[in-house]
């Protein structure tokens, strides 16, 4: 093992083992106050908030703007400081739902707002053979071109705020 850890869970046998020595050495993820990773619980919104906030200086001033979020709130100033980025956002009325678990589509949105990853839809539609599938992913999916960004892997030109394929590789 590449990366070992000293999660009382992990053997180094687990799949996931040098990503979770990897990030743990980085200062990225920290596991469960009783020593172990916990690699198959379900994450909550507000745990993958504090990961990603990990990859960039926090930002202490930013502004909590979530109704369900208090000021005491353990992961406040990470969530704030994600939001502020534009990485990850609430629900349309205002709440931010911390202790809900995150989905892999909630998952690849933020991933790809962090690199300011844009889907290019008309490419998506006119290429639409070629694109990779997934069977449980329709394409009236809410996030299936965002989707589409993170999984195919494709050269693009950028835009004003746009980004624009050019091949699938």
């Amino acid at each position: 093992m590449a990366y070992p850890s000293d999660f009382t869970d992990i053997t180094g046998s687990e799949w996931y083992a040098d990503a979770v020595g990897c990030m743990t050495q980085l200062g990225i993820v920290s596991g469960c106050s009783d020593g172990t990773f916990g690699g198959d619980k379900f994450i909550t919104r507000a745990e993958f908030a504090v990961i990603i906030s990990r990859f960039d200086t926090l930002l202490r001033d930013a502004e909590n703007t979530f109704t369900d979020i208090p000021d005491r709130y353990w992961a406040k100033n990470y969530i704030a400081s994600v939001a502020l980025r534009g990485w990850a956002s609430g629900c349309t009325d205002g709440i931010f739902r911390p202790e809900n678990s995150i989905t892999r589509a909630e998952v690849v949105i933020i991933v790809n707002r962090m690199p300011n990853r844009i889907c290019d839809t008309n490419f998506i539609a006119s290429n639409a053979g070629a694109i990779k599938r997934f069977s449980d992913l329709n394409t009236d999916h809410w996030a299936y071109c965002r989707i589409c960004e993170a999984s195919n892997a494709h050269d693009y030109e950028r835009g004003n705020n746009t980004e624009i394929w050019t091949a699938l590789q």
